[in-house]
């Protein structure tokens, strides 16, 4: 029987197959006319996989978020019709676990439709491993930092990462490809006390209080 990493790994291939059939487009309501699904906004969010299959997006959010809402949206979709969504649920039983499990699926799905592998490379050629590479993408992908933190972290199966956002001495945010993180998010931690810890860190200021970090080193 498959596990959840099994069914992940192949829904990213399947994104990944559907995406190249679409020429990679990364806004949202034109990759879903070019699917054949109904996209509009509206003041809320919904989206349905059976037929006829749309996504509804919130007007009111910022641009950066509607275009992650819609390509959510159309994660789910592609959920179904893969026929993972089906295998998720006959492999957890709980049913609110399910749910959980088909969000990450659908977060992933977005942050992989949004910045797909030939630019996260490019960034990655660009900037290396520093957080410049992070904000590459939120610049030229109009994503958030934290989706373009992640997308970073999760981009190269034989690269030990992790990233974060620090404000105020505190972690805020954090990803890593594996466990045990380096350290826990609300985490208490001055920029010195984190660079004595792990010296090889790259800290780069992004706002008056804010700090984009990273962490790499090839797997064993």
């Amino acid at each position: 029987m498959s596990s959840v990493n099994d069914l992940a790994e192949r829904f990213a291939g399947y994104i990944e197959q559907q995406h190249q059939l679409h020429n990679y487009i990364i806004s949202s309501s034109i990759l879903a006319e070019a699917m054949g699904i109904l996209f509009r906004y509206e003041n809320f969010y919904a989206v349905s996989a059976n037929t006829p299959r749309f996504v509804v997006v919130s007007r009111d959010d910022p641009p950066s978020r509607r275009n992650f809402s819609g390509m959510h949206g159309l994660g789910r979709i592609m959920l179904r019709r893969s026929g993972i969504e089906a295998e998720i649920v006959g492999l957890i039983a709980n049913p609110e676990e399910v749910e959980d499990c088909i969000k990450k699926f659908c977060n992933n799905a977005a942050c992989l439709l949004l910045m797909p592998q030939h630019l996260v490379a490019q960034a990655q050629v660009l900037y290396g491993e520093s957080p410049h590479a992070i904000l590459h993408l939120t610049r030229e992908n109009q994503v958030s930092v934290d989706a373009a933190l992640r997308r970073h972290v999760h981009a190269d199966p034989l690269v030990w990462r992790a990233a974060f956002v620090m404000k105020e001495n505190c972690i805020k945010d954090l990803d890593c490809t594996s466990l045990p993180a380096p350290f826990r998010r609300n985490e208490q931690m001055t920029q010195e006390q984190l660079l004595i810890k792990f010296p090889d860190a790259d800290l780069l200021p992004i706002s008056r209080n804010r700090v984009l970090g990273t962490i790499s080193r090839p797997l064993p």
